[in-house]
């Protein structure tokens, strides 16, 4: 059994650049009204619709985890959001598990990226 995670989107070319921008990689397309991304064993998929209803906006929030803290990891992926013009919610922050920064995607999820402390 497989999971996917799936967000509904009002554009579906720019929600797919948005992925690929902060690091997943596109597998498929199915027209206009579906795609999916990986990372790593993670399956995240796409789902176009004309309107989102205010009470769904930002309601799912996604987590990816990049590792325990190495050291320079969070800013490191921090430069790459920036350098793609992904524009970030909160800087990086100290959590009580490690650190993490937020981002919001094309429409209005919250995406934490997030680093462990071990």
């Amino acid at each position: 059994m497989n999971l996917l995670a799936m967000v509904f989107v009002t554009d579906l070319d720019r929600s797919i650049d948005f992925y690929q921008a902060i690091g997943l990689c596109y597998v498929e397309r199915h027209g206009d009204a579906w795609a999916t991304l990986r990372l790593g064993d993670a399956l995240l998929g796409l789902h176009q619709t004309s309107t989102l209803p205010s009470a769904e906006r930002g309601r799912v929030k996604l987590n990816f985890e990049l590792g325990g803290g190495s050291g320079g990891k969070l800013e490191a992926f921090r430069d790459r959001l920036l350098a793609a013009g992904v524009q970030l919610h909160t800087s990086i922050a100290p959590q009580p598990w490690g650190r993490s920064l937020t981002l919001v995607d094309p429409d209005g999820l919250s995406i934490e990226i997030a680093e462990s402390a071990g």
